[in-house]
């Protein structure tokens, strides 16, 4: 197959079985069938907010394995406060090699979009979670009853210097983010997932590893793409790209 249209006139049979479920459902909408709804507005309201993350190789190094979803809740914790949320329930989610996922959920004493007072809570779901010597392939976490930060409320034992200044920090960390690019400054929890650290006590930084075992489709990027940005799309690849 060299072109679209021949990707569409496969018969079902052999689509079904040679390709995966995201290949189908292309093949589906090339043929006039409708799948994916075409939102036209930018979506602003939110239930939750989640973020997984797969890394490559899967790890047993559980202060590997914590990194990653620290990160995780660091990236969920951004797009709250742009938007204006927080959270009233935390969601730890881990998923093994063999694609067993274990999740556990608390509800917060206070709803908030901040990971440093999120992160106690986090490491606590973790450690119920992990299992010593089993290697995990990827981390989640779900932000989860989300409201307006405007309708949040502090507790009588909060000092209120030291939530506005909370807040002050914040405002710089996302502002910086803005103007230069995100996890500029990060927690010192996540520092082996941003590449601060080496894994499996072989000296390597697995985050460099992982960069060298991107999936083809994050290697073959389509014109305009980045390494951020692009489009949810599998692609075929034969000896040559055709879309290159």
């Amino acid at each position: 197959m060299r072109t679209a249209l021949d990707f569409a006139r496969r018969r079902t049979p052999y689509i079904k079985n040679t390709f995966t479920k995201p290949h189908y459902e292309i093949w589906r909408e090339l043929n006039g069938e409708a799948v994916y709804s075409v939102a036209t507005e930018q979506k602003t309201d939110y239930d939750t907010i989640s973020k997984m993350k797969t890394f490559t190789p899967p790890s047993v190094d559980a202060a590997f394995v914590f990194a990653q979803i620290a990160k995780n809740l660091e990236n969920a914790c951004i797009k709250a406060r742009r938007h204006g949320l927080v959270a009233k329930t935390l969601i730890a989610i881990l998923k093994t090699q063999d694609f067993r996922a274990h999740g556990l959920e608390v509800k917060l004493n206070r709803a908030t979009s901040y990971p440093h007072e999120l992160i106690p809570v986090l490491r606590s779901l973790f450690k119920r979670l992990h299992r010593p010597g089993v290697e995990y392939r990827a981390t989640g976490v779900v932000l989860g009853k989300l409201c307006s930060c405007k309708s949040v409320q502090m507790t009588l034992f909060e000092s209120p210097l030291k939530v506005d200044k909370m807040v002050k920090i914040y405002d710089a960390i996302d502002d910086l983010a803005g103007r230069m690019g995100k996890h500029r400054v990060y927690m010192g929890t996540s520092a082996l997932a941003h590449g601060g650290g080496a894994a499996h006590g072989s000296g390597i930084d697995q985050n460099a590893s992982a960069r060298r075992d991107l999936p083809l489709r994050k290697l073959n990027r389509l014109k305009g793409e980045t390494a951020r940005r692009h489009l949810p799309l599998p692609l075929l690849m034969g000896r040559k790209n055709p879309l290159s």
